[in-house]
């Protein structure tokens, strides 16, 4: 039997033992499906927007490898309406019935009011927002954001965020800015070696792997 990721087949092609077609030349390591416990890196409280003015502006780097564009994406306060007339960038209106964090939360996480955000050429756009990272409430309320990824693996401890214009980063656990988000936890691999067993169970069965050929 030949397969790829064992996490996208049914559970009705595995036992124990299988057996991999040598024909496909398939790789030595497959990946292994994530644990119910496992999570993505993120910050909690990374962001405040207590004291904001107009202006105020951070860039986040999101790298290719985990989903992002990996060019520096500005997020601007403006007053006025926002525009989306700057590559890169985000524009994010100061003032608005909502607060300010709401505001910079829905501009990572997509919004299609263009009232409050506007996208510029290569920055995201309204129904995803910033390519690779989410954002939630932070854990002390507002006027806190929590930054998360939004794929699982220590890679993303490589996404950036800097302060250009006053001090928006600068509550998180990672210290001011610049700020890398954290924690997480690596997907890692399932090795097959012939005749051996491997060190996991495969989809709840009793006993380890092995492949016999």
């Amino acid at each position: 039997m030949a397969f790829g990721d064992y996490s996208a087949q049914p559970e009705t092609k595995f036992s124990s033992t299988f057996v991999i077609n040598k024909n496909l030349n398939l790789p030595s390591d497959y990946k292994k499906k994530p644990a119910p416990d496992s999570r993505p890196s993120e910050v909690d409280n990374l962001l405040t927007l207590a004291g904001h003015s107009a202006n105020d502006s951070f860039t986040v780097n999101v790298p290719q490898e985990v989903g992002g564009t990996g060019v520096d994406i500005t997020l601007k306060m403006v007053s006025g309406t926002p525009s989306a007339g700057t590559a890169n960038q985000i524009e994010i209106k100061t003032t608005s019935p909502n607060p300010a964090s709401e505001r910079v939360m829905e501009a990572i996480f997509g919004t299609s009011d263009t009232d409050i955000v506007a996208y510029g050429a290569g920055s995201g756009e309204s129904l995803n927002g910033i390519a690779g990272i989410t954002a939630e409430e932070g854990s002390d309320g507002q006027p806190l954001v929590t930054v998360i990824a939004t794929q699982i693996g220590t890679a993303a401890h490589g996404i950036k965020f800097t302060d250009v214009v006053g001090t928006i980063v600068e509550n998180g656990s990672t210290g001011a800015s610049p700020a890398y988000l954290a924690g997480g936890t690596d997907i890692g691999f399932v090795p097959f070696f012939l005749n051996t067993l491997g060190p996991t169970n495969l989809r709840g069965r009793t006993t380890a792997y092995k492949v016999e050929k």
